[in-house]
């Protein structure tokens, strides 16, 4: 059979084209009603057609404007490892900071955590979030005396972005980042 829409073969024997998704006729019937054959176990083997009283289209046209989601990609279980930890000590850090009196670096702290889940999330602006955190927290350490808090946080960005470059299946969580 060929197809209406594109005019290649169809060799499948459904209801739509496999090249285009044009629709191109209704599937061949099944030899038994539904239920009756013992190796049928779909949905609708189990349900009586009078527990069942809307009647639903034999078909369901394609529609090609909407796209299906695309998988998401694999992750190196280190980097999930680190957003995890990183997503767990800064409001740690946050608190810590809050109950000291020092309620900038608790702010600061948990802009931190909000780019360390959106990493989690696979968003980019997670880490430009996460490196002007960063970067803010590590002056305001500085101006407070903190030296060794302000080199933490300033190394902070350059060990996260060396992680998000760990390679798997030949990809990177950089640049899969969207």
């Amino acid at each position: 059979m060929k197809c209406a829409t594109c005019g290649n073969e169809v060799t499948y024997s459904g209801v739509f084209c496999e090249h285009c998704g044009a629709w191109v006729g209704r599937p061949p019937k099944a030899t038994k009603p539904m239920g009756q054959d013992e190796s049928d176990h779909t949905i609708a083997s189990f349900v009586r057609p009078a527990d069942n009283p809307v009647n639903l289209p034999d078909h369901q046209p394609v529609n090609p404007s909407i796209s299906q989601p695309e998988p998401e990609p694999p992750r190196h279980w280190f980097v999930v490892l680190w957003l995890l930890l990183m997503s767990a000590a800064y409001p740690v850090t946050s608190i810590m900071n809050f109950e000291t009196g020092h309620e900038l670096l608790g702010s600061l702290g948990l802009v931190m955590m909000v780019g360390s889940v959106a990493l989690l999330m696979w968003q980019k602006w997670g880490f430009w979030l996460f490196a002007a955190g960063a970067a803010a927290y590590s002056i305001v350490a500085l101006v407070n005396g903190t030296y060794l808090h302000a080199a933490g946080f300033a190394l902070s960005v350059p060990v996260l972005f060396g992680i998000l470059r760990i390679r798997k299946y030949g990809f990177s969580c950089w640049s899969l980042l969207r």
